[in-house]
């Protein structure tokens, strides 16, 4: 299976026949959410992760016109949601509300560019999933959690 999209309908493709499905996100599910990573499956949680991204401010208006002070021109400010995805059903089951993630130099709340790359499990830290995300598309780094830590950010259901 392929994911995608994941929003304003979540599309998946049957690599093997080529068969799309096509489901509607779940309520308060943004749909200006772009697919970030690969789904991975956690077993502990039944379902595939996956994680979304979303900026919030653009570097240029509607009319393709770079607005002007913007601090990035493709658009900063990025937002990430994690959510699962159910291989039966093929749709979004759970999501997590949006965050950002934290610069690593301490000096701003959030970095302006990230977003999530791809997901795995670490042979050397049990009971955890790693995020590989981009800074600025000129640095990387990684944020591991706990699957219990993963349970708890994935509040929301469809």
């Amino acid at each position: 299976m392929e994911l995608a999209d994941i929003a304003p309908l979540t599309e998946v493709v049957d690599t093997v026949t080529g068969a799309l499905t096509r489901r509607s996100v779940p309520r308060h599910f943004s749909a200006f959410m772009h697919n970030s990573m690969h789904p991975l499956w956690v077993p502990e949680l039944s379902a595939f992760l996956g994680a979304g991204h979303r900026h919030l401010r653009q570097g240029y208006d509607a009319n393709g016109a770079a607005v002007h002070g913007a601090p990035f021109q493709y658009g900063s400010s990025y937002r990430h949601v994690l959510f699962t995805f159910n291989a039966t059903t093929r749709s979004i089951a759970r999501f997590s509300n949006e965050f950002c993630i934290a610069a690593l130099d301490g000096t701003r709340a959030c970095e302006g560019i990230s977003f999530i790359m791809g997901a795995f499990r670490r042979m050397d830290a049990p009971g955890t999933v790693s995020f590989s995300y981009g800074i600025n598309d000129c640095e990387s780094a990684l944020l591991t959690l706990s699957i219990a830590r993963l349970d708890a950010l994935l509040a929301f259901g469809s």
